[in-house]
């Protein structure tokens, strides 16, 4: 495992999550994330209402939606089914019996009178009506003919669990002078979730699990979690306080670094992310020389490369103290390790020394101290990772990825290109070449394939042990995850751009821990519940 290198307040990142499009989330039940809307479990209830072992028409006795595991309720039938009308279905659908079942095409009602049908133009497909007129003395909701009856006030609608609601024509006969039976009026006579469209109750909150939609509270996030824009995610800040560059992530913690080049001292931070959060300062520049090249966790303990050519090391919860000196310090004026990588036994250092007093290359420090190895003459790597006892490199200058047996250094070389490391997961190497286009190359050797279908459209790309998440350009970015092939990719949140840095350049990673998702920008944590 490997830490790139390095290239503010509590107030600046609480103002990155109203940037992040975030609102806060007052009211409603709380659902918990992830529980599918309209579920038995969502809704407190239980019930033997469902699918059939067969896949086919869900079934069982319901007088609501939520009485339902699977599909809607007909409350004329008293029973589950698949749907009520045609446009419950998909646009190449129609609903029959209860069901969807695939509707002939059409464009004309010509192609479909010969089975009894109109054509329903907007959709292409073949449906049992487009008004009333289409059903006799029915009505025609949804593309569908339904029995529900006239009516003057709710006590006629008692018994089919209905309520007296605005009947107007062409949906409705003129005969019902303009009242009928229906689920609902409005959002009022539905369950909680559900918003009221063409007389029916329907799940208008889909995937949501916060906010609102036409009115009706999808859910809350309670606390201090805000609800993201689309509602896909409750979002809350850390009490964390930094201002980074860089973060390596080890198992529940983030370990954050500034190499202090650019503004204010090098600095190490380290975040429980598993925990409350809490930030503990375990290195403090003074600011100036020595900078900061390098952070990462061998043996259980983490590790600092200085460019004084000094290596400090301590414990995630302590403070950061010498732990040894690379070789060439008092011979050299300008030799340190350029970036470091991790091992259980080891520290691996990619050593330059420009005065060339001692060989530059790969270098194992022992993690109890005792004198380090050289490893392989590779110099100056655009990233390294260690993966088992083989470290993963990518020499820029040789334009070639290779690895080198930890212990033996024996050289292989697995593809002839150029490119900047990502991390080593599923028995591939990621990287980022020439042209910033996201690619993988079997560990084994071979040819870099590209990921996903549009490599270049990353700007923070995070290599997880059994995903990825990537960040995409522009102001207004968007967070996605994907399996490691790049298939199946999927938006997690929107970053909207108002004149703070929190386009893809500020966030620095991505971590998944349990169910949550902790996002780290250069200013602070974000923690995102789905």
């Amino acid at each position: 495992m490997r830490t790139s290198r390095g290239s503010s307040s509590t107030a600046l990142f609480s103002t990155l999550l109203l940037a992040l499009g975030l609102s806060a989330c007052e009211g409603g039940r709380t659902r918990t994330p992830g529980t599918p809307p309209g579920s038995n479990q969502d809704a407190g209830i239980t019930s033997d209402a469902g699918a059939n072992a067969d896949g086919g028409v869900p079934s069982g006795a319901c007088t609501r939606n939520v009485d339902c595991n699977a599909g809607v309720c007909d409350r004329l039938l008293g029973r589950c089914v698949s749907c009520r009308t045609s446009d419950e279905c998909a646009t190449s659908e129609s609903c029959e019996a209860g069901r969807c079942v695939a509707a002939a095409a059409c464009q004309s009602d010509l192609e479909c009178t010969p089975m009894g049908k109109v054509c329903d133009t907007q959709a292409g497909r073949c449906v049992a009506c487009n008004s009333s007129a289409d059903c006799g003395d029915k009505a025609c909701l949804g593309h569908s003919c339904v029995d529900n009856p006239a009516c003057q006030s709710s006590l006629d609608c008692a018994e089919i669990e209905m309520v007296c609601a605005p009947a107007l024509p062409p949906a409705w006969p003129e005969s019902f002078m303009g009242q009928g039976c229906a689920e609902c009026g409005s959002a009022n006579d539905c369950s909680a979730q559900e918003g009221c469209v063409g007389g029916f109750c329907t799940d208008i909150c889909g995937e949501r699990i916060c906010g609102t939609v036409d009115g009706v509270e999808c859910g809350s996030c309670g606390g201090q979690a805000l609800c993201a824009a689309d509602g896909m995610a409750c979002v809350s800040a850390l009490p964390a306080q930094f201002e980074a560059e860089a973060v390596y992530f080890d198992q529940g913690r983030a370990l954050l670094w500034r190499d202090g080049r650019s503004s204010g001292g090098a600095h190490v931070w380290s975040i429980d992310l598993a925990g409350d959060g809490t930030t503990t300062s375990l290195y403090v520049g003074l600011g100036g020389l020595p900078y900061l090249d390098g952070v990462t966790v061998a043996g259980g303990r983490v590790f600092a490369a200085l460019t004084d050519g000094s290596m400090l090391s301590g414990t995630a919860q302590g403070r950061l103290t010498p732990f040894t000196n690379v070789p060439g310090v008092g011979n050299s004026d300008s030799v340190w390790c350029q970036g470091l990588a991790g091992h259980s036994a080891y520290v691996v250092c990619d050593l330059v020394d420009y005065d060339e007093t001692v060989t530059s290359g790969l270098y194992r420090f022992p993690v109890d101290g005792q004198a380090p190895s050289l490893i392989d003459t590779i110099v100056q790597a655009s990233g390294i990772f260690v993966e088992g006892d083989e470290v993963i490199w990518s020499d820029f200058n040789g334009a070639q990825i290779g690895k080198s047996q930890l212990l033996t250094g024996q050289r292989t070389v697995l593809a002839r290109t150029q490119g900047d490391l990502l991390g080593v997961a599923g028995g591939y190497v990621y990287l980022r070449n020439t042209n910033n286009e996201l690619q993988r190359i079997n560990i084994a050797g071979g040819s870099p394939e590209f990921v996903t279908d549009e490599p270049s459209n990353w700007r923070q790309v995070t290599v997880a042990e059994d995903r990825l998440f990537l960040v995409s350009r522009g102001e207004s970015a968007t967070i996605y995850e994907a399996d490691l092939d790049g298939g199946n990719l999927r938006s997690i949140l929107e970053i909207g751009g108002i004149g703070l840095p929190v386009d893809g350049s500020s966030v620095l990673g991505l971590r998944a821990i349990g169910a949550d998702l902790f996002l780290v920008t250069r200013y602070g944590v974000a923690k995102i519940s789905r």
